[in-house]
């Protein structure tokens, strides 16, 4: 779960840098697009978070709330793709 942690920060750190330049994304992309994006990697940082947390005296709660989130996350994307 830590890892999981590492790999949220990361993509939002680039996520930030690429919002904040202009020139990296695409002119077509729209406001809209961008600001789902960056609501849901930071609902995925703070659920990867609290998960952390919870692994330090739970793991087996943590390993299915991992599985938890998998499945939600499968499921979002999958809704927003359609």
């Amino acid at each position: 779960t830590g890892y999981f942690v590492l790999v949220a920060f990361a993509f939002n750190l680039l996520w930030f840098v690429a919002c904040r330049d202009k020139g990296i994304l695409l002119e077509t992309v729209p406001q809209s697009v961008v600001q789902s994006i960056r609501r849901n990697q930071m609902t995925g940082l703070c659920c990867n978070l609290v998960i952390t947390a919870v692994a330090c005296f739970y793991p087996l709660a943590a390993l299915g709330l991992s599985f938890i989130m998998l499945i939600f996350w499968g499921t979002v994307t999958q809704q927003t793709n359609e």
